[in-house]
């Protein structure tokens, strides 16, 4: 038997001894956390507030902190705070073992525009020709679907959404584009916190009616 055969045939067996050897009814080198936080990445509005939540150990086990208190603070129990525009990380740590057990989630603070309306209810609205006006709602939690609605027969009234930063003529989450003042935006699924609403009067309107439906 040559060298290359000896060689190849002592290579298959150390392969075969290693995957064999290595396998095992539990994974390893695979790091988890004693505890998570949720939510993980949040948009939270300024002045607004949000109640962190964990699992895998209780609230009270914890302790809080942020790492730019200016811009996020966060309270004993989990509650944070939009103080100023920017970004900061919340931070749990375990009472027991503070170093290594804790985890952390991020905040991106943002600033607040427009007229705040508020959900399922009709708001009566007219502008002249060339107006462009931002409204905002707030859409909470476990919201399974924001439709926001324009009805009416005056002018011509173009709708544009958009969540966390209001829309542009060229950015956008939806915008029907269509002819008269009766448009609709329909989001399923969507996220929790402020959804903008623009409304470009193409044509002036008269007492069009406006509308943020939420479900539930």
């Amino acid at each position: 038997m040559s060298n290359r055969i000896v060689t190849r045939y002592a290579s298959l067996l150390l392969a075969a001894f290693v995957i064999g050897g290595c396998q095992d009814d539990e994974p390893t080198g695979v790091d988890t956390l004693p505890f998570d936080v949720s939510p993980f990445s949040f948009a939270l509005d300024l002045g607004g507030t949000k109640q962190m939540k964990i699992t895998g150990i209780a609230i009270s086990d914890v302790t809080w902190e942020s790492t730019n208190s200016a811009v996020a603070s966060v309270s004993s129990t989990g509650v944070v705070t939009g103080v100023s525009v920017g970004t900061a990380a919340i931070t749990a740590r375990s009472k027991t073992n503070p170093t290594t057990d804790l985890a952390s989630a991020t905040f991106q603070v943002n600033a607040v525009f427009g007229t705040q309306i508020n959900r399922n209810q009709d708001y009566t609205i007219s502008a002249p020709t060339g107006t462009r006006t931002l409204y905002r709602v707030f859409v909470p939690e476990g919201t399974t679907q924001l439709q926001v609605r324009l009805t009416g027969a005056s002018g011509d009234a173009d709708l544009y959404t958009r969540f966390g930063t209001p829309p542009t003529l060229s950015t956008f989450t939806c915008r029907p584009y269509l002819a008269g003042s009766v448009e609709t935006c329909t989001h399923a699924s969507p996220a929790e916190g402020s959804w903008y609403i623009w409304i470009d009067a193409y044509e002036g309107y008269t007492n069009i009616v406006l509308r943020a439906a939420t479900t539930p």
